[in-house]
């Protein structure tokens, strides 16, 4: 049987000033409803939360920095 559905990946390196994997957290989902999935990435050290929009070119855009100074509930739907 051969798949329908045929996984492309890119190879992306991005910088983020988090020390330790233990503290980080990372979410796939489309956050702009765009249909495309995007990159979440929080860092429990530094209290910053990470946005990579996808472009439709299969990367991501301009890296968004989130200070998160308080506790903060994210709530995601889907459907």
């Amino acid at each position: 049987l051969e798949s329908r559905c045929q996984l492309k990946m890119k190879q992306l390196s991005i910088n983020i000033s988090c020390s330790g994997t233990i503290y980080t957290s990372h979410l796939f989902a489309d956050v702009n409803g765009d249909h495309r999935t995007d990159l979440i990435i929080y860092c429990q050290i530094s209290t910053i939360l990470y946005v990579l929009i996808a472009d439709s070119n299969g990367f991501f855009g301009e890296m968004n920095l989130i200070p998160i100074d308080t506790f903060v509930i994210i709530v995601i739907c889907a459907g």
